[in-house]
C-alpha cells in the first residue's frame, strides 16, 4: 500500500543518512586516536631525552660490565661483601622478581671459592636453587672476563673477601609496548635486590636497562599488592607509586635512571588498544543514533504523519467544488497538527475533521471510482498508532455493490479485521451482542434499540461508497462506543438505507493481534472439519476455540465465537436447501454471551449439518452446474464458492458420486447439448459452440471429434438425415 511505501521510504532515507554519518565519525575518532598517539609519543620522547641528558653525563662511567654471547647478554651486577647468608636472601628477592616478570632466562650466583648457585629459567624458578660444584666453559669465561674488568671494587670483593656476584642471562629482544625508559647501574647485590623490588611496583612505569653493546633489557611496573608490602617495609620513606628522579638519585647516587610513564590512561588505551576503543565507540554511536532516531521518529509520527498521509494517500479530486472541500480537509488537518503535540489528540481530532468534510465529498460523488475507494480504505487502516481500538464501516448502496466487492478483492482483508458481507439483520444481530463495560442487561438492550434506530433512520442520498471511522480508544471495553459512534456518523452522513451492503472493518492493536491469528488457524481447521462432515473433529475445534470465561471489558472470547458464527453464516446463507435455511435462522439466534448455551447450540447445529446426506447437497451442485454451464467463464472455483466448499472437496464429491472429474462432466454436458442443437436447430456451428460455453470454435470442433469420432458438420448430415 502507498502508506506503507511512504514509511518504507522514510526508513531507508534514515538508514542512508546514518551510514555515511557513522563512517565519518569512525574516521574522525580513528584520526583523533592517531593524533593522541603521536602527541604521547612526542611527549614521551622529550621526557626520556631530558632524563638522559641530565643523568648520563654524571654517571656514564658507572655502567656495569656486560658480555654479548650469541643472541643473549650476560650481565654482572655488583658484589656481595657480607657472606653466604646474605647471598641466600638476595637470591630469594631476585627469584621472585624473575618468576613474576618472566624476562630473565638464567641467574647465576658465583662465590670466590668457585661454588656457583644456579636459578633455573624463570618458568621454573619458584625459589628452587640448584647447587653446582663446577660450571661450564661458557660461564667460566664470563666470570673470568668480569673479574678481570676495570671495576676494582667488584674484583676485590669477589677475590679477597669471599664475596659474590650475580649474573643475569637476559634475552635482548624483550620489549614492553615500545615505550620504556632505561636504568643503567652498577651497585652491590644488596642494593640491587632492594632497588628492583620497589621499581617494579610503580604503576605504568617502564624501565630500560641499557647494555654496553647497545642492546637493552626491559622491565615494567606491576602494581602487585604483595610487592607493594615488601617495598613499603624496605623503603618507608619513599612512596611506591610516585618515584621521581630526585628521590631516587638522592637515595641511590650510583644509579642512573631512564624511565617513562603514561600521562593519561584514556590516551594510552586509545593508543595501545585501538581496536577495542573503536568497537566501544562504534557501539556507543549506534546506541546514540538509535535513541536519536527513536525520538525523532516518535516526534515525526505524532506531529506530521496525519498531514503527510492526507497529502500522499488521497489524490486531489477533479472539479472545483470537490477541490474546495479538499482544501478544507487539508487546512483542518494542518491546524490540528500545528496546535497539538499529543499523538492521540491529533489522531482523534483528525478523525472528527475528516468525518465532517468527507461527508460532503461523498455526496458530490468524489469516491465513485475504484482507485479513490482504495485510497480511502488505506486511510481507514490507521496502523501508525501503536495500540488502539477503532471501528470503520464501509457502506455501498444497491447500485454500488459491485464496487464494494471489487474493493474487497484487493486483499485488504489481510490487514484489517472484517465482519465480511452479512445480511442487514445479521449485521445487527451480531453487532448488538458486542460486549461493553455495562453489566446491566437493560442498558445493553437500550443501546441495541438505539443502534437499530440510528441505522433505520439513515437516508439514501449518497451515490457512492460511504466510509465512516470511529474515534480511537485505548481500552478494549470501549469498542462498543466505537461501534455506536461509527453508526452515528453513518446516519449523520445520510449514507443510505438497508438496501445496500455493509463491510465492517474493526482495526485493533496490542493484545488483539492474536485475534487475526485465531481466524487464520483455528477457523481454518473448523472449516475443514465442516467440509468433510466430520462432526467429532468440528466439535473438538469448537470446544478449543469458543470455550472460556467472558469478562466485562474482555472481547477475546466474544470475538472467537463471533468468528465461528460468521463462518457458519457464510457457509449457509447462499444455500437453496430448505434444511440449510432453517439452520441459518438458528445460527442467527445464537447467544454469544452465555458459554453453555453457545456451545450447546453450536454442537446441535454442527451435528445436524454433518448428518445430512451428501446426496442432497450434491443434487443442488449438479442443478447449479446445469443452470450455468453455458457460460464460458464457468469454473470449479465458482461452484465451490457458491456452496461454501473447497475446490478439493467438490472434486472429491464428483469422483465419488459419478465416477468422473468435474471437467469431464462439464464437457459431456456441453457436448450432449451441442448434439441436441445440431439435430434440432438450424443454428451454425459457431452459434451452437457459443450456446454451450465455447467461444473458441476450433476448440469446440476438436473436442466434438475427440468424443464422437466425427466432426460436428458430419454428425448433423449423417444423423439429421437418419432422423428425418
Amino acid at each position: 500500500m502507498r502508506k506503507r511505501g511512504m514509511l518504507k521510504k522514510m526508513f531507508f532515507s534514515y538508514i542512508g543518512l546514518l551510514i555515511p554519518l557513522f563512517c565519518i565519525l569512525l574516521l574522525f575518532f580513528y584520526g583523533l586516536s592517531s593524533e593522541f598517539k603521536k602527541m604521547d609519543d612526542r611527549r614521551l620522547e622529550l621526557t626520556v631525552n631530558q632524563v638522559m641528558e641530565t643523568v648520563e653525563d654524571k654517571y656514564r662511567n658507572m655502567i656495569s660490565r656486560s658480555v654479548q654471547i650469541g643472541q643473549s647478554s650476560y650481565v654482572a651486577r655488583g658484589a656481595m661483601l657480607k657472606g653466604e647468608s646474605h647471598i641466600q636472601e638476595a637470591i630469594q628477592y631476585i627469584s621472585e622478581v624473575c618468576a613474576y616478570e618472566e624476562m630473565i632466562a638464567d641467574c647465576f650466583v658465583y662465590y670466590g671459592n668457585d661454588r656457583i648457585y644456579s636459578i633455573e629459567g624463570s618458568s621454573s624458578v619458584s625459589t628452587y636453587i640448584q647447587e653446582t660444584l663446577s660450571c661450564n666453559e661458557e660461564t667460566a669465561q664470563i666470570i673470568r672476563e668480569l673479574l678481570d674488568s676495570e671495576d676494582q671494587d667488584m674484583a676485590v670483593a669477589v677475590r679477597e673477601n669471599g664475596g659474590s656476584m650475580l649474573l643475569f642471562h637476559m634475552p635482548i629482544d624483550t620489549v614492553v609496548n615500545g615505550r620504556q625508559a632505561s636504568v643503567n647501574f652498577c651497585v652491590s647485590m644488596a642494593e640491587f635486590a632492594e632497588l628492583m623490588t620497589p621499581l617494579l611496583l610503580v604503576e605504568n612505569l617502564y624501565v630500560r636497562m641499557d647494555l654496553e653493546n647497545g642492546q637493552s633489557v626491559y622491565l615494567s611496573g606491576t602494581g602487585e599488592e604483595g610487592y607493594r608490602e615488601i617495598a613499603q617495609e624496605a623503603f618507608p620513606d619513599v612512596s611506591t607509586g610516585s618515584w621521581i628522579i630526585k628521590e631516587v638519585s638522592q637515595k641511590y647516587p650510583r644509579i642512573n635512571l631512564h624511565f617513562s610513564w603514561q600521562y593519561d590512561m584514556v590516551y594510552a588505551n586509545i593508543m595501545d588498544y585501538q581496536f577495542t576503543a573503536y568497537v566501544v565507540m562504534t557501539l556507543f554511536l549506534i546506541l546514540a543514533g538509535a535513541i536519536s532516531f527513536k525520538i525523532s521518529y516518535s516526534y515525526w509520527q505524532k506531529t506530521r504523519i496525519v498531514a503527510e498521509m492526507v497529502g500522499d494517500v488521497l489524490e486531489e479530486p477533479a472539479g472545483r467544488e470537490a477541490k474546495d472541500e479538499w482544501d478544507l480537509i487539508r487546512k483542518a488537518v494542518s491546524g490540528i497538527v500545528t496546535e497539538n503535540r499529543n499523538s492521540k489528540t491529533v489522531i482523534t481530532q483528525y478523525q472528527r475533521a475528516l468525518r465532517q468534510q468527507v461527508s460532503m465529498m461523498i455526496l458530490h460523488g468524489t469516491y465513485n471510482n475504484m482507485e479513490q475507494a482504495e485510497q480511502m480504505l488505506e486511510l481507514c487502516e490507521l496502523d501508525f498508532y501503536e495500540e488502539y481500538y477503532a471501528v470503520c464501516i464501509i457502506y455501498a448502496p444497491k447500485q454500488q455493490e459491485g464496487l464494494l466487492e471489487r474493493l474487497l478483492e484487493q486483499e485488504y482483508t489481510e490487514d484489517i479485521h472484517c465482519s465480511g458481507f452479512l445480511g442487514e439483520q445479521t449485521v445487527f444481530e451480531l453487532l448488538l451482542q458486542c460486549p461493553n463495560e455495562d453489566k446491566s442487561g437493560e442498558i445493553r438492550n437500550g443501546r441495541a434499540v438505539r443502534l437499530q434506530k440510528l441505522f433505520e433512520e439513515a437516508s439514501s442520498k449518497a451515490g457512492a461508497l460511504t466510509i465512516v471511522i470511529s474515534s480511537i480508544y485505548d481500552k478494549r471495553h470501549m469498542i462498543a462506543y466505537a461501534w455506536m459512534e461509527a453508526l452515528e456518523q453513518l446516519q449523520a452522513m445520510s449514507a443510505g438505507t438497508l438496501s445496500g451492503s455493509i463491510f465492517i472493518c474493526r482495526q485493533s492493536g496490542g493484545e488483539n493481534n492474536e485475534w487475526k491469528a485465531l481466524a487464520d488457524v483455528q477457523l481454518k481447521e473448523f472449516g475443514e472439519a465442516m467440509e468433510q462432515k466430520d462432526a467429532d473433529w468440528a466439535e473438538r475445534v469448537l470446544e478449543k476455540t469458543a470455550k472460556g470465561e467472558t469478562k466485562p471489558g474482555d472481547n477475546t472470547v466474544y470475538y472467537r465465537r463471533f468468528c465461528l458464527i460468521r463462518y457458519m453464516i457464510q457457509l449457509l446463507q447462499n444455500s437453496e436447501s430448505e434444511v440449510h435455511q432453517a439452520i441459518y435462522e438458528d445460527v442467527k439466534r445464537i447467544n454469544l454471551g452465555d458459554t453453555a448455551s453457545f456451545l450447546d447450540d453450536m454442537r446441535n447445529i454442527v451435528r445436524y449439518y454433518c448428518s445430512r446426506e451428501e446426496g442432497t447437497n450434491f443434487d443442488y451442485i449438479l442443478q447449479y452446474i446445469r443452470n450455468n454451464y453455458r457460460r464460458n467463464d464457468f469454473s470449479l472455483e465458482e461452484v465451490a464458492d457458491e456452496f461454501g466448499l473447497s475446490r478439493t472437496y467438490v472434486s472429491r464429491i464428483f469422483k465419488k458420486k459419478i465416477g468422473m472429474r468435474y471437467i469431464d462432466y462439464l464437457s459431456n454436458l456441453r457436448m450432449e447439448e451441442a448434439k441436441k442443437e445440431l439435430l434440432e436447430t438450424d443454428l451454425s456451428i459457431q452459434e451452437i459452440a457459443e450456446n454451450v460455453g465455447y467461444f473458441d470454435v476450433p476448440g469446440f470442433r476438436k473436442k466434438f471429434k475427440q468424443m464422437y469420432g466425427i466432426n460436428a458438420s458430419q454428425y448433423r448430415k449423417q444423423y439429421g438425415k437418419a432422423q428425418s
